[in-house]
């Protein structure tokens, strides 16, 4: 297979057959990874793999218990507890095979290089006929001393990333990627400056007309309702009308510029949705802290057919103080509308986000 097409091929698999991975093949898979580039060639990586189907259901009760013992980001631990508290939520997926990476700490900025060498043993997966899904949530258990003692490393090793290795038992398609947004392109060339701009415009630039038929495209938009049981609910039902490609937009909060508790929502709702879909469920981060302008930017850079949007009860909704619902049916599509009942609001809402605030 060519670079190019695992590269867009490639998809984070959630569901395995019990088939086991061969020792030959993990080892090429690992020979592959380590092929990354690093910083001044240090190759600061290590593996580990477990196979042991007991050991891994072990050590997945065991993660998921670990982290509920931390401090979860903002306004998140309730959500993320209950995903991790679902009776039979595994975090390795039934996956026949676990693969952590450690990053040795005798030098600056190890992980990143472990990162690259994560993307080449997953694209060689994929070349492979094989699947692999990164799993965040198992990284903290991975380092505590008496984890690595048992698995025999090494107490400077860090891990950087665990990631589980299997055989699909499903090929989900997603919607694709938004184009990368160009900051900056200091080239001077008026070509390059003219497409920046219409990326800036939120046009699409190069896209070839659609030639074949399509899943119809479903932009979900929700922050602190991502996951409700009526949003839930509406996902199954719209899956059981015809073939769809969900894709859950979290816009940027005001009170989160950086975006790191928008990340965590996708990491905690995406699992949730996408056993309501049937299927996968794409996942961006808003690329504004207003609601309208992300999924205005969203929309220029995908390709939907109409949108969902999940928001707080009407007393305490910004998003419906501010009439974006109405405001997003003025881009030309069909907006679906889902409040939440008082008790699956699912995050405790700040001062800033009572009605009238400003």
């Amino acid at each position: 297979m060519e670079v190019h097409r695992a590269i867009y091929e490639r998809r984070a698999i959630r569901a395995f057959t019990p088939e086991a991975v061969d020792e030959a093949t993990v080892r090429a898979l690992i020979d592959a990874a380590v092929q990354a580039p690093s910083a001044t060639n240090a190759q600061p990586w290590g593996f580990v793999v477990v196979a042991e189907r007991e050991l891994l259901r072990e050590y997945a009760e065991r993660a998921k218990a670990h982290y509920l013992t931390l401090e979860l980001p903002g306004p998140y631990g309730s959500q993320a507890r209950e995903l991790l508290q679902r009776p039979g939520y595994d975090i390795f997926h039934g996956a026949p095979l676990l693969i952590v990476i450690y990053a040795a700490s005798d030098r600056h900025d190890t992980v990143s290089d472990c990162f690259l060498a994560a993307q080449n043993l997953m694209l060689a997966a994929h070349d492979a006929g094989l699947g692999t899904c990164p799993i965040g949530f198992a990284r903290p258990f991975f380092g505590l001393p008496d984890v690595k003692e048992a698995l025999g490393v090494d107490m400077d090793w860090e891990p950087a990333l665990s990631l589980v290795l299997g055989h699909p038992a499903e090929r989900p398609e997603g919607p694709g990627r938004q184009p990368a947004r160009m900051l900056a392109w200091r080239a001077g060339a008026s070509t390059a400056q003219s497409s920046l701009a219409r990326h800036g415009r939120g046009e699409q630039v190069g896209d070839d007309e659609e030639t074949a038929v399509r899943p119809a495209g479903v932009l979900i938009v929700a922050h602190r309702t991502a996951a409700t049981p009526k949003l839930l609910a509406a996902i199954h039902e719209r899956a059981g009308r015809g073939p769809c490609a969900f894709t859950l937009l979290v816009p940027r909060s005001y009170w989160d510029p950086d975006t790191e508790e928008a990340a965590a929502t996708l990491e905690l709702a995406i699992p949730l949705l996408e056993g309501a879909a049937g299927g996968h469920v794409e996942g961006i981060v808003g690329s504004a802290e207003d609601p309208l302008a992300a999924i205005q930017d969203a929309l220029g850079r995908g390709r939907f057919d109409e949108v969902i949007i999940s928001t707080l009860p009407a007393h305490v909704s910004r998003w419906l103080h501010r009439d974006l619902p109405h405001r997003v049916e003025q881009l030309g599509l069909p907006v679906t509308v889902l409040t939440a009942e008082q008790s699956h609001r699912g995050f405790a809402v700040p001062p800033q986000e009572e009605r009238g605030s400003r």
